[in-house]
């Protein structure tokens, strides 16, 4: 795990290939818009914390992946621990 301090720098790791996955939980859209064109061509996924499209105009919790399978396995992981928190 780390952090190089820049949301699109992260994504653009996760683009290349340098990083499977990117969470952070504060991003403004001029940190992540340009960068998740990228991502998006490169194959990757982006999307909110709770499996929401990143909105393009309000700063959000942002999750980006290399594939779309472990986008949805981080997804089925952050709510299944949401549900047992909840329930428990």
């Amino acid at each position: 795990m780390r952090s190089m301090g820049c949301v699109a720098l992260e994504l653009c790791a996760v683009a290349a290939g340098e990083a499977e996955l990117f969470v952070a939980l504060r991003s403004c859209p001029w940190d992540h818009n340009a960068a998740r064109i990228i991502l998006a061509e490169a194959g990757g996924c982006i999307c909110a914390l709770d499996g929401a499209p990143l909105p393009q105009d309000t700063g959000s919790a942002v999750l980006a992946a290399c594939s779309r399978p472990l986008l949805e396995q981080v997804l089925a992981g952050i709510s299944a621990n949401t549900s047992s928190r909840e329930n428990g």
